[in-house]
């Protein structure tokens, strides 16, 4: 079941805007792991993250309405999520003021810079939650969280579960 909705959500994500390339790469790293799982036990939400993994794929790639300078802080994030230790970083990075970008990328997202950095640490997160048998302690360090209490905050925070619920729930 979790292969046929990994094909169907890629078969979706071409028609949204994903390359095929890109939507075939994702769909059999996804499969790979569906494999090595011996055990589902929900499925329901086990699928669901997979949808969401194309739905934040397709999201990356529907941002033509976004500023030169937004869409270049959010690939910024993207790419380095997990070492970013201060949003000065971004706006150095851009080379612009970090008053201007967090103003900007306010306007233009919703989001305030830390925000979705720490959207963005959650999502990758909880695929690992859901897709590797990694403690949580390893998960905290992969997206760049200081210990593991802070990370177990920030994911409560978010999630309103801790991630050890999360796995446990979902897995």
């Amino acid at each position: 079941m979790a292969i046929v909705a990994t094909t169907l959500y890629t078969r979706s994500a071409i028609n949204g805007g994903l390359s095929v390339t890109e939507a075939y790469s994702l769909s059999d790293e996804i499969i790979k792991q569906i494999e090595k799982d011996k055990i589902i036990s929900n499925y329901y939400e086990y699928t669901r993250a997979i949808g969401e993994i194309f739905v934040n794929r397709i999201n990356r790639q529907k941002r033509a309405n976004l500023t030169v300078i937004v869409y270049k802080a959010q690939e910024y994030i993207y790419a380095h999520y997990s070492e970013i230790n201060s949003v000065d970083e971004i706006a150095d990075y851009l080379s612009i003021s970090l008053p201007y970008l967090q103003h900007r990328f306010k306007k233009e997202t919703g989001q305030s810079l830390i925000q979705f950095i720490n959207q963005q640490k959650i999502v990758h997160a909880k695929h690992e939650l859901l897709f590797t048998n990694k403690s949580i302690n390893e998960i905290a360090q992969n997206i760049g969280c200081s210990n593991q209490s802070s990370f177990s905050s920030l994911f409560k925070k978010i999630e309103k579960i801790s991630p050890m619920q999360y796995r446990k729930q979902y897995k």
